[in-house]
């Protein structure tokens, strides 16, 4: 057995562009202001220390051209001077399978990866001649093979073409079964699940063992903007849902995630250190601490106990708890978009006002994402 190890830091979701309803007061604001480096300015020292660091890109960093403008290009679009701050903060690998990374379509997405690759930072989650299969992101550190695939489990935006690989069991094993002969060390990024909700539903669990099952030793979740919980299972670790490491959030309990440490050999996880990390007014991830931190970690654990005696429970019961909650969470997030939303208005520059409750009327009125 060798005693050669990497260490692994995985963040959850970067979102470098601004929310529709931050615009003009969101991240993009602060970056044209303060420079992209200011987001990671407070975080930057403790990601270096790693030989690999990566993270959720989510929404697109590349140069716009004259027809990409107004409201529609301003949502989650950020500035391409973000991929220099990540690459300096220590980013070296980020996935792209996810539900705003084909929210503009496929040539902006192809201009991110164009960026990304400039800047030395290994992407996976996209492939624009096979999109069911991601092109895998593979480091060699001292002679660990380490690859990482990622997929999602809703393209969102432009339905009509495959833009992103999407999660299904049968191809994952295929791709995993591909990239073993490759690599000692595969990590699987998911993008899945449902937004609000602080544990899984039992159909995310029952494909994350067979995932493991595979041959993965790691899978990093993100999508539900807040924290779940992280299980062992067999030789294989699980963390099904890291948080929000960069976003203009308002809510407390969503600004508050975690910088997860793993330390592998080519056998597998050797051990894992959690950093709490929360988000400030700023939109700048920094180390939580404090009280707040205290109860963050116990909730943690909470949660992941959660899960374990959840894996003893009826499945079809335990969905039915699961989907009365998602209702509720998704009612209160409404009232609470709505207030924000109103307590803000005055921030809005007008013309995006406009723009923007136009959009809001058109997709109630389609129910669809335009």
């Amino acid at each position: 057995m060798s005693n050669k190890t990497v260490k692994i830091l995985a963040v959850g979701d970067l979102f470098l562009g601004e929310h529709p309803f931050t615009l003009g007061h969101g991240v993009t604001s602060v970056t044209k202001e303060k420079g992209a480096d200011f987001l990671f300015s407070r975080i930057k020292a403790h990601l270096k220390a790693s030989d690999i660091v990566c993270g959720n890109l989510e929404g697109i960093i590349s140069p716009k051209n004259k027809t990409e403008k107004g409201i529609k290009s301003a949502i989650f679009w950020g500035d391409p001077e973000c991929a220099e701050a990540m690459k300096d903060a220590g980013f070296n690998c980020v996935f792209l399978a996810n539900n705003h990374t084909a929210q503009h379509g496929i040539d902006a997405l192809k201009r991110t990866c164009t960026l990304l690759d400039k800047h030395k930072i290994k992407w996976t989650g996209f492939n624009s001649s096979k999109p069911e299969t991601p092109i895998p992101a593979i480091f060699n550190v001292r002679g660990i093979r380490v690859g990482f695939l990622s997929y999602c489990d809703t393209q969102q935006y432009h339905l009509d073409t495959i833009i992103l690989p999407l999660i299904d069991i049968d191809n994952i094993k295929h791709d995993v079964s591909k990239l073993k002969k490759e690599c000692d060390i595969v990590v699987i990024s998911l993008h899945w699940g449902d937004e609000f909700i602080e544990y899984p539903s039992p159909k995310q669990v029952q494909i994350a063992h067979e995932i493991i099952d595979a041959g993965v030793h790691l899978i990093l979740g993100h999508h539900s903007h807040t924290m779940q919980g992280i299980e062992r299972y067999k030789h294989g670790l699980i963390a099904y849902s890291l948080g929000t490491f960069i976003k203009d959030l308002w809510r407390k309990e969503l600004r508050e995630s975690v910088i997860l440490s793993c330390e592998l050999t080519k056998e597998g996880v050797k051990q894992i250190d959690i950093v709490p990390v929360i988000i400030n007014e700023s939109y700048q991830p920094e180390l939580h601490a404090g009280q707040d931190c205290h109860k963050f970690l116990k909730r943690l654990d909470a949660l992941s106990e959660k899960i374990y005696s959840n894996n003893s429970r009826d499945p079809g019961e335990l969905q039915q708890v699961y989907l009365r909650e998602i209702k509720k969470l998704e009612r209160t997030d409404k009232l609470d978009n709505i207030k924000h939303y109103m307590k803000n208005i005055f921030r809005y520059d007008k013309k995006l006002l406009i723009e923007n409750i136009i959009l809001i009327l058109k997709r109630r009125i389609y129910k669809k994402n335009i």
